[in-house]
């Protein structure tokens, strides 16, 4: 406090000012406008993104919704710069790619549909045996899904690439034998599908099995059962009970802020999170099996939801300005510790550092000591051996240069003692010389 008295006042408020500045201008240099890579625009992508849509509004954002072919173009749209967000299908991430999306948190089931003509009398995987199945555009997510499903059991099959539009018609056509399908249940077009007479959805009845298979190979499946009338009570659909496999929907961007991606978060719980036809409440958002990498954001998020500016007073209903204080708390927190750090190198690791350097100095004290004593006694064998010894120690001192400052004036006195010694070493070592030449 003594300290912050002596601040005169112009400075006072000249830091205030710039600390209102900066909180102005960062509360406000996010971006206005973002950009998310859905599905068709009857898919449930692009019914999440209107949801999404709706929310940002309110944060002074506005989400433009760019419609794909599916999951696999979504995430070429992501990675291309094209998109900021992307919703796109577990399973279908390229996984080998070295520049590869980051997860945001799982945010709906999308379970894996089979479907045919009740007069096809398909009941099970192995009736898709000799038969004539759409896997799915190749740019959709139901493909990869679709074509690893059929690796299991493929013998003699015929497949075809529409996309469910096309598949559909087909279908109905009776020019395909079953459709392939992986979206979620809030699809217009899977609506429109379900609700088509003499149409049947295979029931997984070995979907524990396969999904124990595929997590062998580290691929992970859910289990999801629609349970019978209850996607139509009225229309009686399904008839029976259905246990299907599914995968998740991913919300994932490449390299949008932590702010914005925490603000999608939250949006993400609001929209996801409450009980749905396939999940209770506070099922999704989640990062349960993610094989791509979580974004550090997102492990903020769900270690934090709300952080305490969040919810203090006036910031609590302003989320940017609370990201605000938020990052500069953390600056100031990351400040102190390289200071903590800086303090604690010059308290401790420094003067360690000066202890071991004059514990090298004393250890040539005590060995010039040594060589030293009873020096009268020496043979002229000995005077030479221990002449040779101070030689190289004064060698290693010469070639030291990491002697710490208050340790020179000893380090330049043990050194000029060796000098000494080895001229006096040389005297006697005449003098001895001399002798056994009288003798």
């Amino acid at each position: 406090m003594q300290i912050l008295k002596k601040i005169p006042c112009p400075v006072c408020i000249l830091l205030i000012s710039l600390l209102i500045a900066y909180l102005v201008w960062d509360s406000n240099k996010h971006l206005r406008i973002v950009n998310i890579a859905v599905g068709k625009p009857m898919g449930a992508y692009a019914t999440y993104a209107h949801a999404y849509k709706k929310e940002l509004e309110k944060y002074g954002v506005t989400l433009n919704i760019i419609y794909t072919d599916g999951s696999m173009e979504a995430q070429s749209k992501l990675m291309n710069g094209e998109a900021n967000f992307a919703f796109i299908q577990s399973g279908t991430q390229k996984e080998q790619q070295k520049n590869r999306p980051l997860v945001l948190a799982n945010v709906a089931y999308e379970p894996i549909w089979i479907f045919s003509k009740r007069d096809r009398n398909i009941t099970s995987l192995e009736d898709l045996k000799n038969r004539t199945v759409n896997l799915g555009n190749k740019n959709s997510g139901t493909y990869p899904i679709a074509s690893q499903i059929m690796n299991l059991i493929n013998q003699n099959s015929k497949a075809s690439f529409n996309n469910a539009k096309d598949a559909f018609e087909q279908l109905l056509a009776n020019q395909i034998d079953a459709m392939f399908y992986v979206i979620g249940i809030k699809s217009s077009r899977l609506q429109t599908i379900l609700h088509t007479k003499n149409i049947s959805i295979l029931d997984f009845n070995e979907a524990t099995s396969y999904r124990k298979f595929f997590i062998q190979n580290k691929d992970y499946y859910e289990i999801v059962t629609i349970d019978a009338n209850s996607i139509d009570l009225v229309n009686k659909i399904p008839q029976t009970s259905k246990t299907l496999l599914a995968k998740t929907t991913m919300l994932v961007t490449k390299d949008a802020s932590p702010e914005m991606s925490r603000l999608f978060l939250k949006v993400a719980q609001k929209v996801h999170s409450k009980i749905g036809f396939l999940k209770s409440e506070n099922t999704f958002p989640n990062t349960k099996n993610l094989k791509l990498p979580q974004s550090g954001a997102s492990k903020t998020y769900f270690q934090e939801p709300l952080h305490r500016y969040e919810t203090i007073g006036y910031m609590s209903g302003h989320f940017w300005l609370a990201q605000t204080f938020k990052k500069l708390e953390d600056m100031v927190m990351s400040v102190i510790v390289i200071l903590g750090l800086i303090s604690f190198f010059i308290e401790v690791i420094y003067p360690i550092s000066k202890i071991f350097t004059r514990r090298k100095v004393n250890r040539w004290y005590r060995k010039v000591n040594k060589i030293d004593s009873q020096i009268d006694k020496l043979s002229l064998e000995e005077l030479k051996s221990r002449k040779a010894v101070l030689e190289e120690m004064l060698i290693e001192m010469q070639n030291s240069d990491n002697i710490d400052p208050t340790h020179l004036e000893a380090f330049y006195s043990v050194q000029q003692q060796v000098i000494n010694i080895i001229e006096d070493f040389e005297k006697r070592i005449k003098e001895k010389q001399g002798m056994e030449i009288l003798v």
